[in-house]
């Protein structure tokens, strides 16, 4: 939302600025898709749960691959169609993980049910979630 008026603040180009300010609006959304992905891979790194990780990602990185190239040169969005590509890329990524913990035999033995009990502090994680954000655009 700032970044062109940071920009020109450091002495950029109003052009860089503008450009700079188009593509961090495309990349809002991913700053969701960071909050809930990483404790997602802290849950599979403490369960020693790597390899389906590193598929995840190889799969996702081609997915974006692909769609990036669509946007930009197929579909002509630009600099516009390159950042909502890599939000659109994470949410895939958190979609993905979120289904392997979900439905993965080896997570079993630690995501027994869902609960009400695990959104009893759910406020304290999304005003954590908002917070992170703001500070972040």
């Amino acid at each position: 939302m700032f970044s062109g008026s940071f920009l020109n603040a450091n002495d950029q180009s109003d052009a860089i600025a503008e450009v700079g300010k188009i593509y961090s609006r495309g990349l809002l959304p991913q700053l969701i898709a960071f909050t809930l992905y990483y404790p997602m891979q802290r849950f599979l790194k403490a369960q020693n749960i790597i390899n389906p990780m590193v598929i995840i990602v190889v799969v996702v990185l081609l997915f974006h691959i692909l769609i990036s190239w669509l946007a930009v040169f197929v579909l002509d969005f630009g600099l516009l169609g390159a950042s909502i590509t890599l939000s659109i890329s994470w949410w895939v990524l958190v979609l993905s993980t979120c289904l392997y913990i979900i439905l993965s035999p080896s997570c079993r033995a630690t995501w027994i049910d869902l609960s009400v009990k695990a959104f009893t502090d759910i406020c304290l994680f999304f005003k954590l979630t908002v917070s992170s954000t703001i500070m972040l655009v």
